[in-house]
């Protein structure tokens, strides 16, 4: 696994994402021994380096970033440049210096690390000390997530709005519910690239402290974002409230028991990691939202004392659909009592990290358990056997797991579209924060108002691309309509650098954006990659570990 450099650990921490794009000149490894290079080549500096590039020559000029645009870190291909030079840090595929020559599979059964295969492979899934792998924790917080008596009036789980199937978002958002008019407060007869439509999710109605309805329904203000493979972000939501800290102790990553008093210290803090710059309790903190929040899952003036007294007296899972509740789910149920309080006590018993008081009973429920539970089992939730994946490891079985247009989409998503510079393999997240020109920052401000930074204005969370052919119907980014109608509408706008010719939003454009000339034929590769090869059955087809039950307020 690469290891980050100290200037890139350090810019990860502050959130800097985009200038992590430059951390190539601390961010390689140690060279490795001469002949050794890359994945038994010069090419991606394999296990042993990490997949940073090993020293292999890129053929630069100056043989210091190993050729074309690369800067160390190999995300495109190195000039073939006749200056010679050296031994670059991005050596990549054409390596022909200390790091040896490249293993094109040339009929010894190894791998074919032909550029731009042989990505690092996803990453090993950190937890925080506190909230430790359980596959028992991960089983109690599959059923909590698709628990809808959570909600106060029993129609909204987590699931409710996060659907494997929907690629990890809200397949609701097609409803006319859910299309909503923007701030000019007109339906776009077009959800084209000028339109400020929304495509959200739907809440819950209007109700008062006892449930009773009193209003119409409620919807929220951007579309849901994926919760698959979000366990690698110390921010999380398009705006990163969940993970924020609040009280300077980290830059990301910390969670605020909502049992403890408003200024009590973060229960989880970020920390730095050698991989992914900053982890902690975001996915923690992401799940103590909703439940509580008054137009999503709950009525005016509901408190978590409350969600947790009602756990304690509910059947598990007596909503969902009769005989659609999986047999492990099920299994768990009946084998501990079919309630909460005995499921509670086997999975924490008498754990004193997950008690808010040493005398609380051993089948104490609380919201540190139940939002350890759900972290848990959306830690587990790796869609990581994609066909770029299979294609990715460079065994000659997989040589077929992506199409000849979708292996050209991927080396222009890697080259000339620049779309990796956001969008890095494996994650297909760089998980921070830019104003890609796409919206008026008086639609929807965006990161600014949770960090009160006028350099974040506009700025919205960069969503992974695993699974985002699952999420097109159903619209994408955080409006899901108008420029995030779908892929062709948000290509055509990458393609021009974003709305450059409108002045409220180019000078705050990400300087990462530019405008890339890409045909229409190189256009359509790309999209072909992105809706197929980055699609995980197992979530396509909701089945293990993103198998689930049928919601009782399902059709």
């Amino acid at each position: 696994m690469t290891k980050r450099g100290p200037l890139c650990v350090l810019l990860g921490a502050m959130g800097l994402a985009a200038l992590m794009a430059a951390c190539s000149s601390d961010d390689k490894p140690a060279a490795p021994p001469a002949g050794t290079g890359g994945a038994s080549s010069g090419g991606q500096g394999g296990a042993a380096t990490g997949g940073k590039g090993g020293t292999g020559d890129g053929g630069s000029a100056s043989g210091g970033k190993g050729g074309q645009n690369t800067g160390g870190d190999g995300l495109e291909p190195p000039d073939s440049g006749s200056a010679g030079g050296g031994s670059g840090s991005g050596g990549m595929d054409s390596g022909t210096g200390t790091g040896g020559a490249p293993d094109q599979d040339a009929g010894d059964g190894g791998p074919d690390c032909t550029f731009p295969r042989c990505r690092p492979p996803y990453p090993t899934v950190p937890y925080p000390d506190i909230n430790p792998d359980s596959d028992k924790k991960a089983l109690l917080g599959k059923i909590l997530f698709w628990e809808e008596q959570i909600g106060q009036i029993d129609t909204m789980a987590c699931g409710t709005c996060h659907r494997a199937a929907a690629g990890g978002s809200d397949p609701r958002t097609n409803q006319a519910a859910a299309m909503l008019p923007g701030p000019n407060a007109v339906h776009e007869t077009q959800p084209d690239i000028l339109s400020d439509d929304l495509r959200v999710a739907q809440g819950t109605p209007v109700c008062d402290i006892d449930g009773n309805i009193t209003g119409a329904l409620q919807t929220t203000g951007r579309k849901p974002p994926t919760y698959l493979d979000a366990m690698f972000a110390s921010q999380i939501f398009w705006d990163g409230r969940a993970g924020y800290c609040k009280n300077a102790e980290a830059t990301g990553g910390c969670f605020y028991d909502p049992d403890l008093a408003a200024g009590a210290p973060a229960l989880i803090v970020g920390k730095p990691d050698p991989n992914f710059g900053t982890v902690g309790g975001a996915l923690e903190a992401q799940a103590s939202g909703p439940p509580a929040n008054s137009a999503e899952m709950a009525c005016a003036g509901r408190t978590w004392s409350a969600i947790e007294a009602k756990l304690a007296t509910v059947t598990p899972l007596a909503k969902a659909k009769s005989g659609t509740i999986p047999e492990e789910m099920n299994t768990f149920i009946t084998q501990h009592g079919s309630n909460y309080p005995q499921m509670f006590q086997f999975v924490y018993g008498s754990d004193a990290n997950t008690k808010v008081n040493a005398a609380d009973p051993d089948n104490v429920i609380n919201a540190r358990r139940i939002v350890f539970a759900i972290a848990t089992h959306e830690r587990r939730l790796k869609s990581d056997q994609t066909p770029f994946d299979l294609w990715n490891d460079g065994k000659p079985e997989h040589d077929g797991a992506m199409t000849a247009d979708q292996i050209a989409g991927f080396t222009l998503f890697m080259g000339k579209a620049r779309c990796s510079t956001c969008h890095p393999p494996p994650l297909f997240t760089d998980n921070g924060f830019h104003n890609i020109g796409f919206h008026k920052p008086a639609w929807d401000t965006g990161r600014d108002a949770i960090t009160s930074a006028t350099f974040d204005k506009g700025k919205f969370k960069t969503p992974s691309l695993r699974n985002v052919g699952l999420r097109e119907p159903f619209g994408l980014l955080h409006d899901g309509d108008g420029p995030g109608h779908d892929l062709n509408t948000i290509m055509e706008l990458y393609n021009t650098g974003g709305k450059r010719t409108d002045t409220d939003i180019s000078p705050l454009i990400d300087p990462s954006m530019a405008e890339l000339n890409l045909t229409a034929g190189e256009i359509a590769q790309i999209i072909d990659f992105l809706r197929n090869a980055l699609t995980d059955p197992r979530v396509k087809n909701e089945t293990f570990p993103f198998d689930r039950p049928k919601l009782g307020s399902e059709p």
